[in-house]
């Protein structure tokens, strides 16, 4: 961006340049001082989108990174563990949200480890209780997650 001209210095050289053309015509004020304000409403409307599509961009971002705190949050409640979500600290969103991933990726791989482990170990308990001849009992194992209805399932129900 170092090579390229300023947004100051692109309107003042494109003023420049249609002073240039509009002598050279014999373009008179009033129409000149028109077609300025017509380039400066279009302009503006440019900047305009520029900032809606950035504030677009960081309410996307913003909703991502509270959304993986969540995440994080809830995953780390299943599974018993500290969640310990880096903080933003002086790191932008962006940083921040990868950052997020991250320790959202951990406890989602701690959470299918668990999950397998919890299933091997139902197996064992299948196959128990039919060399006993007995029926298991069902019980309900419930997480709560932070922000949303705890969610309950039979404890040997791995559906996720």
């Amino acid at each position: 961006m170092a090579d390229q001209p300023s947004i100051q210095a692109l309107v003042s050289d494109t003023e420049t340049y249609l002073s240039g053309v509009w002598d050279a015509l014999g373009t008179d004020e009033e129409s000149r001082t028109t077609a300025l304000e017509a380039l400066q409403a279009d302009l503006e409307k440019v900047l305009s989108r520029a900032r809606d599509a950035a504030d677009a961009d960081r309410e996307e971002a913003e909703e991502t990174r509270n959304e993986l705190v969540a995440s994080i949050s809830a995953m780390a409640s299943c599974t018993e563990v500290d969640e310990d979500a880096p903080e933003q600290g002086s790191k932008g969103v962006l940083q921040h949200i990868t950052a997020l991933r991250a320790r959202a990726a951990e406890l989602t791989s701690l959470k299918t480890e668990r999950a397998e482990q919890v299933e091997a170990l139902c197996e064992e308990a299948k196959a128990l209780f039919a060399d006993l001849g007995v029926e298991p009992e069902v019980r309900m194992v419930t997480c709560h997650r932070e922000g949303s209805a705890a969610s309950e399932r039979p404890r040997n129900d791995l559906s996720r």
